[in-house]
């Protein structure tokens, strides 16, 4: 067999042959490997283009070529090539051609061999790094794996374990991947992960990107009955301390299955608290950033209503804590108030809602607030709390204890701005002498206003409320 040089191969980006000994031989190709994985494993950068990859890999086949003897390769050699001509580049955005032909070849000799050593390491590799592989070198090495696993005597009490493994998990198929997130849903997580003799940090790898997508297609089903054990296991499972989300590249993918779980369901308000909490940790408030845009407007309709429930409520409580104290009648008043607005809320016709608190309101909102589970709100240099409100094409804003409730359409520039953190009292004011704005109305004792607002909204929407 003609002999190499292969250290040089890829040396400031040049190839040459530079014929060797046959000692040295086994060296330099380790050596070479090394280096081809090393630009492989930089591929995450901008260092390397598609191109740049496939120019190296062609280099890399001629110097070997068809007839290469890998008898002449160690076992970590055999490994190296594997992951060199396997590697399919799915990832990159561009075509990338892996070479099937030799990972079939190196599979052989391996299988020649026996070696279950190795072939536990090409399958610890496979499972961890999948999305890098071709389909059909995934289909080898898991065929490799039966095969030698199966009737290797030799060090049978290695190959009695996998063969254990793969007939709870069926680890040597794509099936795999299923299973073993039915099992990570069902059962203690470490105990599942100490019978596959893998640890929770695999999650962090290819393993566990796919292992996510299983779990995301199950999540309607796993959590049917709304339990909140399920879910205080489900997120326990795929965050760290911190409440963030393990996987990272499956994280929108998650957080709109998680939604869509509860769409249409009843939800109890420690459940909605646990997952906006895990929601708020990873990619915050839809009404405030940005990152939403990832996320389907029907799991975002979920998030938004618990979110509306969850202003609106405190600005109720918030109103009624500012008036204990200050007589029956501004009771009862604010009372009615509530119980007109609730009954918007609790038939879902408020799509969004946006609360600004005073400094009263704001020192109340710090004394009820949830570590776990802050609401976002924004701020206002008055006496009165404000609720910005979106019902359909309208944009209405209440202001209280006391103020008066005022409406727009919702893309009127001359309404309040949406969303803002910060609210000046003087430029709201201004907002009312607007020739476009539907309704300024102050709160009489009688609740006229009440039958003015509805007829305004029934005007423009078609939402009317029937029987008070």
């Amino acid at each position: 067999m003609e002999k190499f040089h292969l250290k040089t191969l890829f040396s400031d980006e040049k190839f040459g042959e530079v014929s060797i000994n046959e000692e040295r031989f086994k060296k330099d190709l380790s050596e070479s490997l090394i280096l081809l994985n090393t630009k492989l494993s930089s591929l995450d950068s901008t260092d390397y283009s598609v191109r740049e990859l496939s120019d190296i890999k062609s280099e890399f086949n001629d110097k070997l070529g068809l007839n290469f003897d890998l008898s002449k390769c160690s076992f970590k050699d055999l490994k190296k090539l594997i992951d060199v001509f396997s590697f399919s580049g799915k990832g990159l955005g561009d075509p990338y051609s892996c070479d099937d032909s030799k990972v079939e070849k190196i599979v052989n000799r391996i299988e020649v061999e026996e070696s279950v050593s190795l072939t536990k390491r090409i399958w610890k590799n496979l499972i961890t790094s999948s999305d890098t592989y071709s389909d059909y070198s995934r289909q080898l090495i898991n065929q490799l794996c039966m095969n030698i696993f199966f009737k290797v005597k030799s060090e049978k009490n290695i190959s009695k374990k996998y063969m254990t493994i793969h007939h709870e998990f069926k680890i040597f198929s794509d099936e795999c991947y299923r299973t073993i997130a039915l099992k990570l849903l069902d059962e203690n997580d470490n105990e599942v992960f100490k019978r596959l003799h893998l640890s929770s940090f695999d999650l962090q790898t290819d393993f566990g990107v796919r292992v996510s997508v299983e779990i995301c297609k199950e999540l309607r089903i796993y959590l049917n009955n709304i339990d909140t054990n399920r879910v205080n296991h489900l997120l326990s499972l795929l965050t760290n301390e911190k409440g963030e989300y393990i996987v990272t590249k499956e994280l929108y993918r998650f957080v709109e299955s998680l939604l869509l779980a509860f769409e249409g369901r009843n939800t109890s308000e420690e459940i909605v608290d646990i997952v906006s909490s895990f929601i708020n940790t990873n990619i915050g408030d839809p009404r405030i950033r940005s990152e939403w845009s990832n996320i389907s407007e029907r799991a975002k309709k979920v998030f938004l209503k618990w979110q509306v429930s969850a202003s609106t409520e405190l600005f109720f409580k918030v109103i009624s804590d500012s008036l204990e104290g200050s007589g029956d009648t501004n009771v009862k008043r604010w009372k009615k108030r509530e119980n007109f607005w609730r009954q918007y809320l609790e038939k879902d016709y408020i799509q969004s809602a946006w609360l600004v608190l005073c400094p009263r309101g704001e020192r109340y909102y710090n004394k009820i607030k949830s570590k776990d589970n802050k609401i976002p709100f924004g701020r206002i240099n008055q006496d009165n709390n404000m609720l910005i409100m979106y019902i359909d094409r309208l944009k209405i804003v209440e202001f209280a204890p006391t103020g008066q409730v005022s409406i727009w359409y919702e893309n009127d520039p001359s309404s309040p701005s949406d969303y803002n953190s910060h609210y000046n009292v003087d430029n709201v004011r201004k907002t009312y002498g607007s020739p476009t704005r539907l309704l300024v109305l102050p709160h009489d004792s009688g609740g006229s206003w009440m039958r003015e607002v509805e007829k305004v909204i029934y005007r423009v929407t078609g939402i009317k409320l029937g029987n008070r």
